[in-house]
């Protein structure tokens, strides 16, 4: 079963988003976060840090959401998100943790203002 869908006005919280990551890790078994019929740039999951919101795109790769939790279990619930260039030169992209790394197969973007 696919993450459950949640649109920009109920964005999430951190801890709540990395909550849910959990569950879905444990509870199903897609290759996705979203279904397979869904173009994959669709926001998928919104969350909300501080002023700014993110969306997961729904082509996030179950191994790729495994990846980012082993560095939420790293650095804690409140990771670091930075703000970074994307692939096409907007500044939608999202680095993690101290080192700022960005794992592209966790489709993780800014919201545009």
């Amino acid at each position: 079963m696919p993450m459950e869908k949640v649109l920009r006005d109920q964005a999430l919280t951190k801890v709540d988003f990395h909550q849910r990551l959990r569950a879905w890790l444990a509870n199903a078994g897609e290759a996705m976060v979203g279904p397979e019929d869904v173009p994959g740039v669709t926001s998928w999951v919104h969350i909300k840090d501080g002023s700014r919101v993110f969306a997961l795109h729904a082509d996030a790769k179950r191994d790729a959401v495994v990846h980012y939790l082993q560095m939420v279990t790293l650095h804690g619930d409140d990771l670091a998100w930075e703000i970074v260039p994307s692939q096409r030169g907007n500044m939608t992209a999202v680095a993690f943790g101290p080192e700022k790394l960005r794992y592209k197969p966790f489709y993780l973007y800014a919201i545009p203002v």
